[in-house]
């Protein structure tokens, strides 16, 4: 046998070296599949520890605090300590940074365990006290769960990633948490939920299964959580997925509901981007309006009118994203939307 392998090198040294090259690079890539195959195991059996960690240690209230529909809201939870110190913990650098197939198991498997676990039951039990206080429909209480997550200071960002018990004990985090956290609710109540992650900006965000087309087709209506946005606002680099190399890793994460205010809230996102815009497009000529000579002046004097009417509606707009169905009413009624 080895006298035949070393007469076809000798014959064809150039095949013969590309066989190895080939049978090297699927033997590393075997190795390394099977590493990562090694690591999620491990980080599956470390979450289900954590999930079944005794109470011990005392107790400690973790709460979501916001402002909806005018006024600041509170959402509470109580975990035990013992619980906390497990969670801070969990290893889970490699939930969201891992090779794409299985970082789409890391990404389902930690939702599907937080949102089946106590701390997020707990503030679904809270959410859902307000939505029966405040009378709102099922979309609108897709927004609140939302306006929520949103609400939280801006972290530090890091390798690690939150998850909802630790996001809440320091009151701040980025998008990887902050997106854990929303999805998690979104699942525990229901909804056909998936997390996008952008690879190109190390950015993440949620969506949620709505009636129109969705984000760039998707069918999912994109939510933002590292501000507060309108549900479909997808505004800025993080969501120019049709602008940079490679699209972002769409992971379906559980849940059957639609959240059925999706093209509603696409059309007053849609206003509300072409109201920023023609308010800067307008923003010298009330400058213009005051120091121009005449003829120029009166027309100035136009459109620094439109300028004020523009930006008067933009700051409506932005300190009302807590209440879509009012914009929207606003827009329709008034024409503010054509």
């Amino acid at each position: 046998m080895l006298s035949r392998l070393l007469s076809l090198v000798a014959r064809r040294p150039v095949a013969a070296g590309l066989a190895v090259v080939c049978a090297a690079v699927t033997l590393a890539v075997a190795v390394f599949q099977a590493a990562g195959q090694a690591e999620y195991a491990s980080f599956v059996s470390r979450l289900r520890t954590v999930a079944a960690t005794a109470p011990s240690g005392g107790s400690r209230t973790l709460a979501l605090e916001f402002r909806f529909r005018g006024k600041t809201r509170r959402v509470s939870v109580s975990v035990s300590e013992a619980y906390l110190r497990a969670v801070r913990g969990l290893p889970t650098e490699k939930v969201f940074y891992s090779e794409a197939g299985i970082r789409n198991r890391y990404v389902s498997t930690l939702v599907s365990d937080q949102a089946s676990g106590p701390v997020v039951e707990g503030l679904a039990r809270g959410m859902r006290a307000l939505k029966q206080e405040l009378r709102l429909d099922d979309d609108e209480y897709v927004e609140l769960l939302a306006c929520a997550v949103q609400s939280t200071r801006y972290g530090v960002p890091s390798w690690r990633i939150q998850l909802p018990a630790e996001l809440l004990a320091s009151g701040e985090g980025v998008c990887t948490g902050r997106s854990v956290l929303l999805a998690s609710l979104l699942v525990h109540e229901g909804y056909d939920t998936v997390v996008w992650v952008f690879g190109n900006e190390h950015h993440v965000a949620v969506g949620v299964r709505g009636q129109g087309s969705g984000f760039h087709g998707s069918g999912y209506a994109y939510i933002e959580t590292t501000r507060r946005a309108y549900v479909t606002d997808a505004a800025g680099a993080y969501a120019a997925a049709g602008q940079v190399a490679w699209a972002p890793q769409m992971i379906s994460v559980g849940g059957s509901r639609r959240y059925g205010a999706d093209i509603a809230a696409q059309f007053v996102t849609d206003r509300f981007e072409r109201v920023r815009s023609r308010g800067s497009a307008l923003s010298r000529f009330p400058v213009y309006a005051r120091t121009a000579a005449d003829p120029w002046r009166q027309c100035y004097a136009g459109l620094a009118v439109e300028h004020s009417a523009a930006t008067d509606l933009e700051r409506r707009m932005a300190a009302s994203v807590d209440d879509r169905p009012a914009i929207f009413a606003l827009l329709t009624a008034s024409g503010l939307g054509r």
